[in-house]
Parts: C-alpha cells; sequence; structure tokens
C-alpha cells in the first residue's frame, strides 16, 4: 500500500493496534487504558480533542486521519478512562473505484458512529 502525504502509517498501525485492544477488552482497568491512551497521545498525528457523542456525553477524543480522508475518532469516558465509542467521519470527497463498482465519499458524512452507554462483567454467559 502506498503512503498517503500526511498520513503517519507507523502511528495507524499503533492507533489501530491500541483501539482493536481496548474495543475487545472492555474490562481492562481504568490505570491500564489511561495508559494506553496515553501512549495514542504520545503520537504526533493524534490528536486531543472534546466531543459530544451520539449519546449526548460529554467525552475526550483522540483522532488520527488515515488513508488521506478518513478522521478515526474515539471516545474516552473522562470519569472513567472506559471506552466511550468511536467516529469515523470523511473529512475529504474521496471516489474509490473497484470491480463492483465506484464509491463516492462526500466531506462531513458519517461512516460510523456507536456510544457506549455502560459496560460490565457478568458472572454467566448471556446474562444481562
Amino acid at each position: 500500500m502506498q503512503a498517503i502525504p500526511g498520513d503517519d502509517p507507523a502511528g495507524q498501525r499503533v492507533f489501530n493496534a491500541v483501539v482493536a485492544l481496548i474495543e475487545s477488552n472492555p474490562g481492562l482497568p481504568a490505570r491500564l487504558s489511561a495508559a494506553l491512551y496515553g501512549v495514542l497521545a504520545e503520537l504526533n498525528s493524534v490528536h486531543l480533542g472534546h466531543a459530544t457523542d451520539l449519546a449526548g456525553q460529554q467525552v475526550l477524543t483522540l483522532s488520527q486521519t488515515q488513508q488521506g480522508y478518513l478522521k478515526e475518532e474515539i471516545f474516552i469516558n473522562p470519569a472513567t478512562y472506559a471506552d466511550a465509542g468511536q467516529q469515523t467521519l470523511a473529512i475529504r470527497d474521496h471516489t474509490s473505484t473497484g470491480l463492483d463498482g465506484t464509491l463516492h465519499i462526500h466531506q462531513g458524512e458519517l461512516l460510523s458512529d456507536n456510544a457506549i452507554m455502560s459496560s460490565a462483567i457478568m458472572d454467566q454467559p448471556g446474562e444481562r
């Protein structure tokens, strides 16, 4: 894959790996989650911010531009450092052509968004 000007491929791999780790392990201790977010915040390509998520919660954000046109943003509960969701937003127009057709993505288009309202470790499989 060819690097896109302004992208940080090594930083993207770290960002994506940390996000996958946090999403796959919702029971991480707050100190470990905070340390992982600290790793991301040290990357030159990652920006710290504040936002209101899909559920209306005030959250911290860590975001990174990927593929030259996507803003990948993770949401963090500022009180507990728990994963509070994520968002992918197009920050530039983009056209992608494949064997199955052409995809046009427009600046400002929201490609994914989720908010985590609560999470807990349960005693039994399937327990809610």
